[in-house]
């Protein structure tokens, strides 16, 4: 199973522990009232990864909002989609 012994990317902002292996397992599981994959299943909305952007400006105005202080982030630093944050 991928992820089975680290979590892969997790989520940067404050408060989040979102992962990759925990998309990964939700995926992967059923649903207990519709039986189908979660991932297929109408009833669970999953969460999605973005990228922080390279755009230097745009990367900015997103470090902002994540407001964290002395914060440098990977190139390959993810945020999880707000709407469901």
């Amino acid at each position: 199973m991928p992820y089975e012994n680290c979590t892969g990317r997790q989520c940067v902002v404050v408060g989040c522990s979102n992962n990759q292996r925990d998309l990964y397992r939700r995926k992967n599981t059923r649903s207990a009232e519709h039986g189908e994959k979660k991932e297929d299943c109408i009833c669970l909305t999953l969460f999605k990864f973005h990228c922080l952007p390279l755009n230097a400006e745009r990367r900015r105005e997103w470090l902002g909002v994540i407001n964290r202080n002395d914060f440098n982030p990977a190139s390959k630093a993810v945020v999880r989609n707000m709407d469901t944050h």
